[in-house]
């Protein structure tokens, strides 16, 4: 069911790319209602829709029918969040969304694998976290740019994806109290994504929970 949801998006994605004929610097779009071909919860589009909404990244929306999915084209700008984010010393990768969707189903497949946590490192504006509250997982959000934080405390409004401003290498993940957790690590190798993740890595062997 998950796969073919995934081929379903990457589908409907490459539908996308070829008819959009607007100017927005990034776009991307989420299904209206729940369907054969994306069977997802109502109450799930909803709130991913509500994380679009309240996202100050976006600034226009609309509704547009592709491939014969009803969904809503939202347009936004990350300019200032990407200039922002790669200014740190520490940085490993400039702000770079993946799409909501995308994000919904590598969390739904974390969970469908047993995991009870997502711990997003570089989490951006959270939606990968704000993905795994949305089913039902505690999530938590590490990202060193304190303005893509601010941005992410705009957010929990909806869903408390609980976000902390800290570099990830030196984060003290022994106080989340974690069960069976999964770590996402976004970073550009060329821009030191693998000294990221080793460090985190090196950061969370210790406990318990990394042997579950």
């Amino acid at each position: 069911m998950i796969e073919q949801l995934a081929k379903n998006i990457v589908s409907l994605k490459k539908e996308f790319e070829k008819t959009y004929d607007g100017k927005s610097q990034m776009q991307e779009i989420i299904p209206v209602s729940t369907s054969e071909s994306f069977s997802i919860k109502q109450q799930d589009l909803e709130l991913l829709h509500q994380f679009a909404t309240k996202n100050p990244i976006y600034y226009n929306s609309y509704e547009s029918t592709i491939d014969n999915t009803k969904c809503i084209v939202y347009e936004g700008d990350i300019n200032k969040y990407w200039l922002n984010s790669i200014q740190h010393d520490a940085s490993n990768a400039p702000f770079s969304p993946t799409w909501i969707m995308s994000a919904y189903v590598t969390t739904l497949m974390t969970k469908n694998l047993g995991y009870s946590e997502v711990i997003d490192i570089g989490s951006g504006d959270g939606r990968i976290a704000f993905c795994a509250k949305v089913l039902d997982m505690e999530a938590y959000s590490v990202e060193l740019d304190e303005q893509l934080v601010d941005l992410q405390k705009l957010l929990v409004t909806t869903l408390d994806f609980h976000p902390f401003c800290s570099n990830a290498t030196t984060f003290d993940y022994a106080s989340l109290n974690l069960n069976h957790p999964v770590f996402f690590i976004g970073g550009l190798a060329q821009m030191g994504g693998v000294a990221l993740a080793t460090g985190v890595i090196d950061k969370i062997q210790p406990h318990d929970f990394w042997k579950k």
